[in-house]
């Protein structure tokens, strides 16, 4: 598959992510697991396009994949968090948002 192929998987699935997240948090209250499953799935193809991408551009493991990856993850983490806990769903939307633009800015610069 091609490079533009993964790119717009990997973004057009990162930006559902991210909404979907945004979602449950919005109603961390609800007994609805569909916006969860719907994370969870999404999530899954943009990772496995990131990965497709890393192949495609053959640039290994640098800092600043790791620690998108470590973002990403985090991520995935924070509506099971706020199911559990839904006081935290205000504090944990903008969190979120933080590490939404840590990971856009660490792919945009690659600082390290």
């Amino acid at each position: 598959m091609t490079y533009a192929f993964y790119s717009f998987l990997h973004i057009a699935s990162m930006f559902l992510f991210v909404a979907m997240t945004q979602r449950a948090l919005a109603a961390p209250k609800a007994r609805e697991s569909k916006p969860l499953r719907i994370t969870a799935v999404v999530g899954i193809i943009g990772f496995v396009a990131a990965f497709g991408l890393l192949a495609r551009t053959s640039v290994g493991w640098p800092g600043w994949v790791i620690a998108k990856l470590v973002i990403w993850i985090a991520i995935a983490a924070i509506p099971g968090i706020v199911k559990s806990k839904p006081e935290l769903a205000p504090k944990m939307t903008m969190v979120v948002i933080a590490l939404v633009v840590a990971a856009v800015y660490l792919v945009v610069y690659r600082p390290f």
